[in-house]
């Protein structure tokens, strides 16, 4: 998103003559980033107060302090150099000097850094807190817990839509006018799929008069194909936002995909045997045994096909800096009945006709 809002930064620490201050600072930052979701009010502290001042301030400002999960150790230019933790004012001497005992094991982020970045950092190294600093390293504010959260509910929210095929700004209060805007460029793209498939049927003409009973199996082969991608492509999805697939992961989820999914495939294509055997003997079914190893290896090799395109192509997407979540819509589910018909007829051409 490039719409820009100035929202304004309060901050309040300890400061060097050991009052307390509140400045106000004012800045830009785009939606859907670091400083747009970031707490804006934080504690900080320079390196030379004591533990025992800090901790009187903290005191002062109780009623004040809805929440503190770190206070930040800054210079006198307010760049961060790191943090304390709730239980050093406990432990430490009320005269040990904070430069002295500061952790220095801080993770920051800018404050343009998107925020579905945040949340795979926050879930990938288990923070609870995250430091956000402008272009010139000072801190501006921090991203705790409930942020955390609630970035992961919009980016799930985002994803849901975008796996149904509708856009992530679409709301139950859109106005007719917005479902057009918003929904019918989906609608039209799963056309065009849907048309693609349709041509490929249409070019096997002579194997559906010859025997057409092989109809009867494309909305099963393309059920199977949707259904495999789909399933494939949403864990990917899940798993890239949540940070447990990693860009090395690839080979490995690859290979579960396809075990899985002959597995699968395989158990598919031994109950549609059965239907078909248990059919023919109420329907004259010309040749049910080759009918059966068709249908059964075409969907076997449809679902396998389908769960390692599902699969994959998030994390390409991803490796390109794309939405992952964008090919879980039109393009799996469209592309997986192409080829689902394709292979279908393909193998019935070879064995059944």
């Amino acid at each position: 998103m490039t719409e820009k809002s100035e929202p304004t930064l309060q901050w309040y620490g300890v400061a060097t003559d050991g009052k307390s201050s509140d400045a106000v600072i004012d800045y830009d930052v785009q939606d859907d980033t670091a400083g747009a979701v970031m707490r804006r009010r934080f504690v900080s502290v320079l390196p030379q107060h004591l533990i025992g001042e800090l901790t009187e301030e903290l005191r002062k400002f109780a009623t004040e302090l809805e929440q503190l999960d770190a206070i930040y150790v800054v210079d006198d230019d307010r760049k961060l150099i790191g943090y304390l933790r709730i239980r050093d004012l406990l432990l430490l001497p009320d005269q040990t000097l904070v430069g002295d005992v500061v952790r220095k094991d801080l993770i920051a982020v800018d404050a343009e850094t998107d925020q579905e970045d945040v949340l795979q950092l926050a879930n990938s190294r288990g923070l609870r807190v995250i430091a956000v600093r402008d272009s010139e390293g000072h801190l501006i504010g921090s991203v705790t817990p409930e942020e955390v959260s609630e970035i992961a509910q919009e980016e799930a929210d985002e994803d849901m839509k975008l796996l149904l095929g509708i856009s992530p700004d679409a709301s139950s209060q859109d106005t007719p006018r917005q479902i057009v805007r918003r929904r019918f460029p989906w609608l039209a793209g799963g056309l065009v799929g849907a048309s693609v498939a349709a041509v490929v049927i249409g070019s096997y003409e002579d194997a559906l008069e010859e025997a057409a009973i092989l109809a009867s199996f494309i909305p099963i082969v393309m059920a199977m194909a949707g259904n495999a991608g789909i399933q494939a492509s949403t864990l990917s999805v899940q798993g890239l936002a949540s940070g447990a697939i990693a860009p090395g992961d690839i080979w490995r989820r690859l290979g579960r995909e396809v075990l899985g999914a002959l597995m699968n495939g395989a158990a598919v294509a031994l109950i549609v045997a059965f239907l078909i055997a248990a059919a023919e003997f109420i329907f004259d079914i010309p040749d049910p045994l080759y009918l059966a190893l068709s249908a059964g290896l075409a969907l076997i090799i449809v679902t396998t096909l389908a769960s390692v395109v599902g699969a994959v192509v998030p994390i390409i997407l991803d490796r390109f800096n794309l939405d992952p979540a964008v090919s879980t819509g039109i393009f799996i589910t469209t592309s997986n009945d192409v080829f689902g018909v394709l292979v279908f007829f393909s193998i019935a051409s070879k064995l059944y006709i």
